[in-house]
């Protein structure tokens, strides 16, 4: 067995995944998946040398932080995940320094639209880091 065939393999790996804001303290939804792969991975069934194994993967989030769109870098933990639905929420750090005078702009949920099929839909989004995090604006 090569040391490439190790079932248990440990890797860190570094991801930037957008989010939205839900309230004003800052509380964030991203998808459970982009920043825990896990999520998507455990329990599924690959064929490896003819044979049918299914996958038992774990992961642990261990540093998030929140980059503001000024490129302030907010420390954050994973308060609650549901794999189920492919959710999770971060929030600030309770007492961080980089919190303290952060202003979190909520998506405002009061005046609910009603879509229909083939509504014409504007995505507003930033570009990862290799792009500048530079804002960026898609119509489907």
């Amino acid at each position: 067995m090569s040391a490439g065939d190790n079932p248990s393999q440990s890797r860190d790996q570094s991801v930037e995944e957008l989010g939205t804001v839900v309230n004003a303290q800052g509380l964030i939804m991203v998808s459970a998946s982009a920043i825990d792969p896990a999520t998507g991975m455990d329990g599924r069934t690959v064929n490896m040398r003819g044979n049918q194994v299914k996958l038992s993967v774990t992961s642990e989030v261990k540093e998030a932080r929140i980059i503001m769109p000024d490129g302030t870098e907010v420390p954050a933990t994973v308060v609650f995940k549901d794999r189920d639905l492919n959710l999770a929420f971060l929030a600030p750090e309770a007492g961080s320094e980089e919190a303290k005078d952060v202003k979190f702009h909520p998506i405002d949920l009061k005046n609910p639209q009603n879509l229909v099929a083939l509504d014409e839909v504007v995505l507003l989004s930033r570009l990862d880091r290799s792009m500048g995090r530079v804002a960026s604006v898609e119509c489907d």
